[in-house]
């Protein structure tokens, strides 16, 4: 299922492509490939958001404090995640290792930086459900400080849950994740994850 979902975005991204990127009539006549590297257009380029989020690159020890809810009790629990950059420096991957209610789970998330729309985005599935979520952020600060807001269903009540989650970089080995659930018109935060870069 997820590989189907990552075959149609990629067929999407395709598509959006060379409906958006045609060939000029002179390169077409000439039988030149549209311009790429740094003549291509500045929306196709990586930007100092992207070099940001690179810098994040690496192996980092994960802790996670979840706050109690009408299911489930406050709980602790450590996790791995490797970041990896992908696809020519323009996107970010993490690896997740962890655990949630005392359940081993993995997770996969795709970020990165749009220079079209102006906004960060996130793309996180896992291995606990077969839905995946996405956000879109705003940044400051340089991207150190990166708010990103979104929507999902509850699986239980089938209405439209508010996300938000609000990144903070403390330095450049260590960052924070806050996450906020709204339910209702009542927000109240979910859960906190502390990544520091791991050194043997």
């Amino acid at each position: 299922m997820k590989l189907r979902i990552a075959l149609s975005a990629a067929a999407v991204a395709a598509l959006t492509v060379s409906i958006l990127l045609p060939l000029r009539s002179e390169d077409k006549a000439a039988g030149s490939s549209p311009k790429t590297g740094k003549e291509a257009p500045e929306w196709m380029q990586t930007g100092p958001e992207h070099a940001q989020l690179v810098s994040r690159a690496g192996t980092y020890d994960v802790t996670v404090h979840c706050l109690a809810s009408a299911t489930t009790p406050e709980s602790d629990s450590v996790g791995n995640a490797e970041l990896e950059v992908i696809l020519d420096g323009r996107f970010l991957q993490q690896s997740f290792e962890g655990e949630y209610n005392g359940q081993k789970f993995k997770g996969l998330e795709i970020s990165g930086y749009d220079r079209v729309s102006g906004k960060y985005t996130s793309f996180w599935f896992d291995s606990l459900a077969t839905a995946s979520m996405s956000f879109t952020g705003e940044g400051k600060n340089d991207g150190k400080f990166v708010e990103y807001k979104g929507q999902g269903i509850d699986p239980e009540t089938k209405k439209v849950v508010h996300t938000r989650s609000v990144l903070k970089e403390k330095s450049a080995d260590e960052f924070t994740i806050e996450m906020y659930c709204d339910r209702e018109g009542s927000e109240k935060k979910t859960m906190e994850m502390t990544y520091k870069r791991h050194k043997p």
